[in-house]
């Protein structure tokens, strides 16, 4: 359930970019160009259940 209605600001910066999420969906704990990346990324982290989300290129649009 998306308990952050700021998705697009937040997620602004990362277009083209994968985005690991916290668990609450508040806060970007990494982004990388790939998905491997970013788990790698996120593995370094205190957060044991990421969330990954493919942000797009055009303002507007993501998918998890």
């Amino acid at each position: 359930m998306n308990k952050n209605s700021n998705y697009g600001k937040m997620l602004l910066k990362y277009r083209g970019k994968w985005v690991a999420l916290s668990r609450d969906e508040k806060t970007v704990i990494a982004a990388g160009n790939s998905l491997p990346e970013a788990i790698e990324k996120a593995s370094k982290t205190k957060e044991k259940q990421p969330i990954y989300v493919m942000v797009s290129n055009t303002i507007g649009n993501f998918s998890f």
